[in-house]
């Protein structure tokens, strides 16, 4: 309706604009945007962006365009004004395939990473000294750097929402069945994510969907 409607973004914009999409979405609704865009003879990139809060503020962000590369190029200076890695991928839809692909790995890796703590921790390694043991190791990584210290501390990360990493999920799954790939531990993390969603609301940060684990363990993952 945002969209599409008689009232919607596209019943706004001139002939030979571009409609540029940061959203993350999923192709069936690319297909439908793009049709009713090329309609009004309004052209569409599809550029789903990655960085967080933290990027958008300081203009870092990673932009993953799919689409025309004419139109791209035409756009390119507009994206860089809030983003310093700006990529075309390719035809319409390959932004949402490749944000999609790698934004998953954020929610298998948050999962992963309170599994492995929560084993150490009932295993007796305070919750501080086995993170540190993974950021020194194979098991390193961007989340255990950047939200494992929001495990230990009871936060759970403000900077994203719990239902919101729950959609990000079901579009995986969703793209997942349009490729025809399987994949069997993004269908494990998106019930995990589902059920923290149904216990804690879908405005709570995403990581509670640690604590759905730390509370099935009946322990906490604290720093003290």
């Amino acid at each position: 309706a945002v969209a599409l409607s008689e009232q919607g973004i596209l019943a706004g914009l001139p002939k030979a604009s571009v409609w540029i999409d940061l959203s993350t979405n999923n192709l069936e609704c690319e297909r439908r945007i793009r049709a009713a865009a090329t309609d009004r003879e309004i052209a569409f990139l599809d550029a789903p962006v990655t960085g967080g809060i933290e990027g958008a503020a300081a203009g870092t962000l990673m932009i993953m365009v799919g689409g025309d590369k004419h139109v791209f190029a035409r756009c390119k200076p507009v994206l860089e004004k809030i983003g310093n890695r700006i990529m075309h991928l390719g035809p319409h839809g390959a932004g949402y395939v490749a944000k999609i692909s790698q934004v998953v790995l954020c929610y298998l890796n948050s999962v992963a990473l309170s599994e492995a703590l929560m084993l150490g921790v009932m295993g007796g390694v305070p919750a501080a000294t086995m993170l540190g043991i993974i950021q020194g190791s194979t098991g390193a990584s961007y989340v255990a750097d950047r939200y494992g210290p929001a495990i230990l501390d009871g936060s759970y990360d403000h900077g994203f929402a719990l239902g919101l990493a729950h959609k990000d999920l079901v579009l995986t799954l969703e793209l997942a069945r349009t490729v025809g790939a399987t994949l069997p531990m993004c269908e494990q993390v998106e019930a995990i994510y589902k059920k923290a969603v149904d216990q804690y609301g879908f405005d709570q940060n995403h990581l509670m969907a640690v604590k759905l684990l730390e509370e099935q363990n009946g322990t906490f993952l604290r720093s003290i």
